[in-house]
């Protein structure tokens, strides 16, 4: 309430006074409010007037009771008074709940948002979860449903001081409902505010407070990003502990799971208290649940009491039967972690279910249990490893690269040994997979092929496809980033192949190997890929034998005897000479730890001291020479085979060692025990260089031996030269094949170029045919219609000059009929104007009769000049028609009013009484 007396509503909004009792009609202005919503509902009374403030301020009505808030009903159901504050708030959480879509939520949004207080605001975030459904809303309500979200993150921020701790629990369950993704700034300001709330959560609500914590879209790491997420967990450990027996057991598993995902690992003390927990609720979980429980202990890495594993052990035995694949594969790939539970009858258990469902495990589950049994190393027995294998040959191409190279390591880390056929089937499936494979499945795919012992003879198909795959393998290793650790096993593993690393790929991993650093790889690891390097061969740069010297003199401490031994081994035999002072403490070192060397160990070092100074280097004092030779016969050469026996012997004399001859006898005596065919041609030459140094002549047996592997390397040189030409007869016969081959191909696509070639050229022939005919066709055709044409034009011709002769004969009789006519009409006129004169009618008639009737006409010719004249104009016409048709033809279609002959009218027809046609009386 403000001092005048005015009343605040929710989001700060200022309430306007209460008018004084007005008329029946009022302003317009007088109805508006702060708040989209009216004061009075219609349906209940007015309230009665107020009375004024003593002091002429605005009536202060009385504050109502703040109702208490549930933490899930945001508006109480109790009936509030219209006007008072709840009132207004229970309306408005009624309108946001009645808001069936996003846009009625925007509307109910944009008309209240600076009256909405936490618990509104909360109800809007849980009614936008509800309603915002990606399945059934479109792309206009996705997007005014991201709008909304984000106002309404940006006003929730604001109102944090105000909130509650249920409403912070329920705005993080909408957000992950909605998968929402708020930034880092607003989810470390949540996890500072809530902080301090979170004891007055229940316990429902804590686990749902951090189950939507983890569904939301934002990594793990950035969530472990947050300033406050340390602190937020300890206080949310601190407050749930207490609570932990209100929750049920899928909770209890939950909450676990929780924690394993977003990488907290509580103490011993809350997990110890989970235990206690939820041991009693262990029987209400499924197969599934028991199989994600274990999982996510394995990646807390923390193993729980006794008591508790052996209760869960016992509900994982009942309920076995109704593992799937997925659940064994994630029970098996947690006991690697928790190795208190492999135990062998468990274990066999396990392999009994994973034998019996077989057929339904995928290729992602089985990848996974034969990598966690290779990782147990645990003894399986040999039927389940062929069942297995037998089952993998021919669903090899399935699996992914990850998951095959972690099933070929765990066959072969439990013993199986293929044949070459399964291991070519391997080669096959993973070579398309090279390039997906990460650092640790090339290991693993080297280490199984290392252990397969797979080494096909050179010269066959099957040496050609295990180059071929070990060229795609090298450079598959040249494009990865290792770490130390698995550079040395990449290097155990490649040196095992006897296969010979590529020069650049060695070089990568190499420098990989220098620039994580010597010091952090395994000692051991490392002195062994560095002895396999030695015992291959391989050129080293004279930097990195320099590294490897100074890190050996920083490891010195963490060094056994034979790891020494091995280093010097390998300096030595790659020819390094490294300094004064590294010599002079090198061999201190050794000195002090003496006893310590056995036989083969004294044997390597004095074999790689002799060849660092035979390399340039300093070579140790005599009394050093004499100690170590000593230490290399104690024992009568105990424990020394072939190999450290020539290699001392061979050391003992490069460096100036005279041994006495009880000492080349106990040699002696331990090479016949060993035997003779034992020294390869390296070690038999070296033995036999060092007793001529020594000014001793060799034993028979030593001779004997240097001649048969002498022997032997020459056989062996013929036979890789044999095998050297037959493989060069074999791909110069291929090579032939293959030529003749690619003759028979060119000439039979010759033959089929010159038959396409002829076929085309009878195809065109025939076609210019056919094109010759269709034109003389059509020109022919051409040649008929135009004299069809013309025959049509002439007999149109024909038929309008008899139509004009017929015209010209009409008009002839016309004038002809008129002319009588008018004749006849004079005389009639005359013989009625003369008749009185000439005797009368009778005489008239008479004269009519004479003059007008043809057979009266005897004085001018009668009928015989008559006929004459009628001849004479008919042979008239007829000579005149040939003629008119003639012009006609020149001159195109006649017109009115011309005659046959030119420019003289038509034949006046002569009088029937054959007169010339002046004989008509003029009026």
């Amino acid at each position: 309430m403000r001092p005048n007396g005015q009343a605040l509503l929710p989001g700060g909004a200022r309430r306007p006074a209460a008018p004084a009792p007005r008329p029946p009609r009022r302003p317009r202005a007088a109805r508006c409010a702060a708040v989209a919503l009216p004061a009075t509902p219609p349906s209940q009374p007015q309230p009665p007037p107020q009375q004024q403030h003593p002091g002429g301020g605005q009536p202060q009505p009385p504050a109502p009771a703040p109702a208490p808030r549930s933490p899930l009903r945001y508006a109480s159901s109790a009936p509030a008074a219209w006007g008072s504050a709840a009132g207004r708030r229970a309306a408005l959480a009624s309108r946001v709940r009645d808001a069936a879509s996003v846009e009625a939520l925007v509307s109910v949004w944009a008309a209240s948002r600076a009256a909405l207080g936490p618990a509104e605001l909360a109800l809007i975030f849980h009614q936008l979860a509800r309603v915002a459904d990606p399945a059934k809303a479109n792309i206009r309500s996705l997007e005014m449903g991201r709008a909304l979200l984000r106002e309404l993150l940006i006003a929730a921020e604001d109102r944090m001081p105000q909130m509650a701790g249920p409403e912070f629990a329920f705005i993080m369950a909408a957000l992950g409902r909605l998968r929402g993704g708020p930034d880092t700034a607003w989810l470390n300001r949540w996890m500072a505010v809530s902080r301090g709330k979170l004891e007055g959560l229940t316990a429902e609500q804590l686990a749902v407070s951090l189950r939507a914590l983890c569904r939301l879209d934002v990594p793990p790491r950035e969530i472990r990003a947050c300033i406050a997420f340390p602190a937020w967990m300890a206080q949310y450990a601190s407050a749930i502990r207490p609570r932990l027996a209100q929750l049920s057991a899928v909770d209890g598993a939950r909450l676990l799971g929780c924690l394993a995902e977003l990488g907290h690992r509580p103490d011993r003390g809350f997990v110890a208290a989970w235990c206690a927990a939820m041991q009693p609720k262990l029987a209400s979980l499924d197969a599934g649940a028991l199989a994600r429980l274990l999982g996510c202990l394995a990646a807390l890495r923390h193993e729980p009491d006794p008591s508790f594993m052996r209760a869960f052990s016992s509900e994982v035995y009942s309920k076995l039967p109704l593992f799937d694949d997925r659940d064994l594969a994630t029970a098996l790939t947690a006991l690697t972690t928790l190795k208190r539970l492999a135990r062998v009858d468990f274990l066999g258990e396990f392999l009994e279910e994973v034998a019996e469902k077989l057929p339904t495990f995928g290729p992602k589950a089985l990848g996974n249990v034969l990598w966690a049994l290779g990782e147990l190393n645990h003894p399986a027995p040999p039927e389940w490893i062929d069942r297995v294998a037998s089952h993998l040959e021919g669903r090899l191409w399935r699996f992914h690269g990850r998951a095959l190279a972690g099933a070929a390591w765990g066959l072969a880390r439990a013993g199986h040994r293929p044949g070459p056929a399964w291991v070519g089937a391997l080669l096959d499936a993973t070579a398309s997979k090279l390039r997906s494979l990460g650092p640790e499945g090339l290991v693993m795919l080297a280490q199984a092929l290392a252990a397969y012992g797979y080494a096909p003879q050179p010269g066959g198909p099957e040496f050609e496809k295990w180059a071929r795959w070990w060229e795609g393998f090298c450079l598959a290793a040249e494009a990865r980033l290792f770490r130390g650790a698995q550079v040395c096993e990449f290097l155990i593993a490649s040196a095992s192949l006897q296969m010979p690393i590529h020069p650049q790929a060695l070089d990568t991993l190499l420098s990989q190997l220098v620039a994580g650093g010597l010091n952090h790889a395994p000692v051991s690891s490392l002195v062994a890929a560095l002895s396999a390097l030695g015992a291959q061969g391989v050129p080293l740069s004279k930097a990195f034998l320099n590294t490897v010297a100074q890190i050996t003199r920083f490891l010195w401490s963490s060094l056994t005897p034979r790891e020494t031994a091995l280093v010097v081994a390998m300096l030595g035999g790659a020819g390094h000479a490294p300094k004064e002072q590294w010599t002079v403490e090198m061999c201190a070192q050794m000195h002090c730890s003496l006893p310590r060397f056995d036989a083969p160990s004294a044997a390597a070092v004095l074999w790689g001291l002799a060849r660092m100074a035979a390399a340039g280097g300093r070579a140790p004092s005599g009394k050093f020479v004499a100690d170590f030779a000593g230490a290399f016969s104690a024992g009568g050469f105990a424990a020394a085979g072939a190999p450290a026996l020539a290699r001392g012997l061979w050391g003992a004399a490069e460096l100036g060692h005279r041994p006495a001859p009880e000492w080349l006898a106990a040699w002696e005596a331990r090479a016949v025990g060993v035997g003779w065919g034992a020294f390869s041609a390296d070690a038999a030459a070296e033995a036999a260089a060092a007793f001529a140094m020594l000014g001793a002549p060799p034993p028979p047996g030593l001779a004997a031996a240097l001649v048969e592997r002498r022997a032997e390397a020459a056989a062996a040189a013929e036979a890789a030269e044999a095998r050297a030409a037959a493989a060069g007869a074999g791909r110069d016969a291929a090579a032939a094949a293959a030529a003749r081959g690619a003759a028979n191909a060119e000439r039979r696509r010759r033959a089929a170029e010159l038959r396409a070639a002829y076929t085309e050229r009878r195809a065109a022939k025939r076609a210019a045919r056919a094109a010759a005919a269709a034109t003389a066709g059509r020109y022919q055709l051409q040649r008929q219609q135009q004299q069809q044409q013309q025959q049509h034009g002439g007999a149109d011709e024909g038929a309008a000059a008899g139509a004009s002769d017929a015209l010209d004969a009409s008009e002839a009789a016309a004038a002809h009929r008129a002319k009588e006519n008018s004749s006849r009409r004079g005389y009639e006129a005359f013989l009625r104007q003369y008749s009185g004169g000439f005797g009368g009618a009778a005489a008239a008639e008479r004269i009519g009769q004479v003059v007008l009737s043809p057979e009266a006409a005897g004085g001018a010719g009668g009928p015989a000049a008559a006929a004459g004249a009628a001849g004479g104009a008919a042979a008239d016409g007829a000579g005149t028609a040939p003629r008119a048709r003639a012009r006609s033809r020149r001159r195109g279609p006649r017109r009115d009013g011309e005659g046959g002959r030119g420019e003289e009218g038509p034949p006046e027809a002569q009088p029937a009484d054959g007169g010339s046609g002046a004989g008509a009386p003029e009026a």
